[in-house]
C-alpha cells in the first residue's frame, strides 16, 4: 500500500461515525448525551445508561439487557453464518484473508450490533451520522472490505436477534433492532 493511501485511509478513520444518535433531536437530550459518551468510548451501555435512556424513550431495559448479555454469541454465530455460506473470503486471497482482516471485519460487526443497540434503546431505527456512514463507505472501498459478507453478517445478526427478543415478548425492541440493521445496511450501500 503506497504512503499516500495509508494515510488517507487513516485520516478517514477517524473521520468515520455510524452512530448519529447524539445529533438527532428526537432523541432526549440526556439520552443523546449518554449515547455520545459511549460511543467515544465505543463501548456498551451500562446498567444505569439503559435504565435513564429506557425510561425516556419508553423501551424494556430488559430488552436491551439481554442483547447485550448476548453480544458476543451473537457476532460469534454471524461468524459460523458467514464461514458456511462464503468460505471463499477467508481463503487465502479471499477478502478476509489473512485472519487480520476477517478480525476486523467482526470489530465493525460488533460495532453495528452497539449502534443498533443504542438505536433500539431510544426507539430509534434512523441511527446513523449522514457523513460519517459516507466517510465509511469510503474507507471501505479504499480497504477493499467485502460488503455482500458484511451485509450478510448483519442480516443474520439481525435475524438472531430479532427472533430472540420476540421469543421473549420484546416485540418493539425486536422491531426497532431489525429495523436500526436494515438502516445501517442501506446506509452502507448508498452512492
Amino acid at each position: 500500500m503506497a504512503k499516500q493511501e495509508h494515510d488517507e485511509i487513516k485520516q478517514l478513520a477517524k473521520k468515520a461515525q455510524v452512530c448519529g444518535l447524539q445529533n438527532n433531536e428526537s432523541v432526549d437530550s440526556q439520552a443523546r448525551s449518554l449515547i455520545k459518551l459511549a460511543d467515544q468510548e465505543k463501548r456498551m451501555l451500562s446498567d444505569e445508561e439503559i435504565t435513564s435512556i429506557c425510561a425516556h424513550a419508553r423501551t424494556n431495559p430488559a430488552a436491551i439487557e439481554s442483547i447485550i448479555k448476548g453480544a458476543q454469541a451473537y457476532v460469534d454465530r454471524c461468524k459460523q453464518t458467514l464461514t458456511c455460506e462464503q468460505p471463499h473470503l477467508f481463503e487465502e486471497g479471499g477478502a478476509l484473508h489473512p485472519s487480520e482482516r476477517s478480525e476486523a471485519c467482526w470489530r465493525d460487526c460488533w460495532n453495528f450490533l452497539r449502534v443498533a443497540i443504542y438505536a433500539t434503546a431510544t426507539n430509534t431505527p434512523n441511527c446513523t451520522d449522514t457523513d460519517g456512514i459516507k466517510i465509511v463507505r469510503q474507507l471501505y472501498g479504499l480497504m477493499n472490505v467485502p460488503t455482500a459478507g458484511m451485509m450478510l453478517a448483519l442480516e443474520a445478526l439481525s435475524q438472531l436477534v430479532s427472533t430472540d427478543l420476540a421469543k421473549q415478548n420484546h416485540q418493539q425492541e425486536a422491531s426497532c433492532f431489525g429495523q436500526a440493521l436494515t438502516h445501517m445496511s442501506d446506509s452502507l450501500h448508498k452512492d
